[in-house]
């Protein structure tokens, strides 16, 4: 299922909410499929969408709502809070399991 939505929304390592959205990419989706991809013991994958997604905050590093998959320009709400508790979680869930791996 966590790879079928990486493949159904993906974009650019990115990802939408729907298939059919016209809008950007939700940030908070994409730092929810690197820590499922984590949790099915797909770091690399994990690692690599953890880091697009991180790629998106602004100069202060400040996290806006979405961002265009294509261009990397943030739209919506900057900083969105729920982008920012995304991070938070996917970073602690990630460092977690490579803890976890290591030990």
């Amino acid at each position: 299922m966590v790879e079928a939505i990486d493949a159904e929304l993906g974009d650019n390592d990115f990802v939408r909410r729907s298939a059919t959205a016209d809008d950007g990419a939700f940030l908070l989706c994409s730092f929810w499929l690197a820590e499922a991809l984590a949790l099915i013991g797909k770091d690399e994958r994990a690692h690599e969408v953890f880091a697009q997604a991180c790629s998106a905050a602004n100069e202060l590093g400040l996290l806006p709502e979405e961002v265009d998959p294509t261009s990397g320009e943030a739209r919506g709400n900057t900083p969105l809070a729920l982008s920012h508790a995304g991070l938070v979680h996917a970073a602690t869930r990630l460092e977690a399991l490579t803890a976890k791996a290591v030990a």
